[in-house]
This record gives C-alpha cells, sequence and structure tokens, in this order.
C-alpha cells in the first residue's frame, strides 16, 4: 500500500509544475484539481476491483415498491442479497432484455438490476417483491471529495503520480504555459495502469454465468438457495 495525504500530493504537484512558491493556483483549487483527477483513478481501480474502496451495504426493507433508491454515497453495485430466515441469499443480475423471464414467479425477488446513474440510481427487484421482506445491496461507494489536508490516498503501486500529473497540468494549463511534456508523461502512465489493472483482473476469478435456463426458475418448487453456477 502507498497511501499518500493531499498535503503532500499538493507539494508534488507544485514541485512538477514548478510552482511550489507562486500564489496562483490556491490551494483550494489545487485540491479540485486533485480531487478530480483522484475520483478518475478511483473509478479504474474499482473496475479493475482492486479493493481500493470498503464495500457498504444497504438494507432494503420491502414495501411492495417496484424500486428503491441507493445511498447517496452510491457509486457500484457488487450484488443483492435476499434474507431467507437467518442467512443471505443471492439474487441474480438480469439485464433490459431480460425484464419478462421473471413475471411468472413469486414469494419473493430472485434477481435485480440497477436502473438510473449516480444517487438518483433504483435498485428493481424481480419479480416483484412484496413488502415485509429484507434484502442486502452491496455496493462500492463514491470516491471521497479531498478537502482536508489529511485525506489520504491509496497510490496502489505508484498510481498516486496520475493525480500529481494531471493536477500540474491543469497548473500549467490555466498559466498558459506549455504542458506537452508532461501529457506525454500521462499517457505513459495511464498505459501502464491499464496494463497492469488487466493483469490484476486476470488473475481473479471472473463472475459465472447461469447456464441452466429459464426452465429452473418455472414454478413454485424454484428454490434460490439451490440456485447453482458452473
Amino acid at each position: 500500500m502507498r497511501t499518500f495525504t493531499l498535503e503532500e500530493l499538493r507539494t508534488r504537484a507544485r514541485d512538477l509544475a514548478d510552482m511550489k512558491d507562486v500564489d496562483f493556483v490556491s490551494d483550494p483549487e489545487l485540491n479540485r484539481f486533485l480531487s478530480a483527477a483522484y475520483s478518475w483513478l478511483y473509478g479504474k481501480l474499482v473496475q479493475a476491483q482492486l479493493g481500493l474502496a470498503d464495500e457498504k451495504e444497504q438494507v432494503i426493507a420491502t414495501t411492495g415498491a417496484a424500486t428503491y433508491l441507493v445511498p447517496s454515497d452510491y457509486y457500484a453495485t457488487i450484488g443483492v442479497d435476499w434474507l431467507n430466515g437467518s442467512r443471505y441469499v443471492e439474487l441474480a443480475q438480469y439485464s433490459s432484455a431480460e425484464r419478462n423471464r421473471y413475471q411468472e414467479l413469486g414469494g419473493h425477488a430472485v434477481a435485480y438490476r440497477v436502473i438510473g446513474t449516480g444517487a438518483a440510481a433504483k435498485v428493481q427487484l424481480a419479480p416483484l417483491a412484496p413488502a415485509g421482506q429484507t434484502y442486502r445491496h452491496v455496493y462500492v461507494p463514491a470516491a471521497i471529495d479531498l478537502v482536508d489536508d489529511a485525506d489520504t490516498v491509496d497510490g496502489v503501486n505508484g498510481w498516486e503520480d496520475l493525480l500529481v500529473l494531471q493536477a500540474a497540468i491543469r497548473m500549467l494549463d490555466k498559466e498558459e504555459s506549455s504542458s506537452s511534456a508532461l501529457r506525454a508523461e500521462r499517457q505513459v502512465l495511464l498505459d501502464r495502469i491499464d496494463e497492469e489493472a488487466e493483469h490484476r483482473s486476470q488473475l481473479q476469478s471472473h463472475r459465472v454465468r447461469d447456464v441452466r435456463g429459464d426452465e429452473d426458475l418455472e414454478g413454485p418448487a424454484y428454490d434460490p438457495a439451490d440456485w447453482r453456477w458452473r
């Protein structure tokens, strides 16, 4: 783990842009540059499943509604589970093309999808879950806004340089100075991040898909706790 504070990143960005003792870009503005770049890096880390953020849980107590709003700090969904007695059962994820697949089922939801984006996104359960049931929405929170000097960033493997480079580029652009050298360096780093993230992804087992077909979902005998994957 390579952890750096916002203050350290700000100092490095000023050094790189040769603006260490220049007030042309204020600290709050530079913080915004770094925070925006962090959101960019954060998205790459989450996509590569590098474990940057601690996952969080949203408890959904059903009311019979078709959809349920995600939390305000929502970024991406890991999965949704149904509370069956004292244990959770993982729901399958379905797409728009499969919207009618579960309509003959009842009793509880067996699948989910997320519609919308950002804090306006909603979890949709299929089939429609009756009131009084409990589901668990496991999700990745959005990147924090870097505002305090003590706020930290995990650069994983030197990837925090993306924040420094991006902030320095924006500082030079505001000054109307050339940032071409830093842009070239940023591209090299982006290519490296993409390559290393892909390698990390290849080292992990991928999500298997449902190959049993709709016949396993028909009739009251279907039990999602017996859902098998291969």
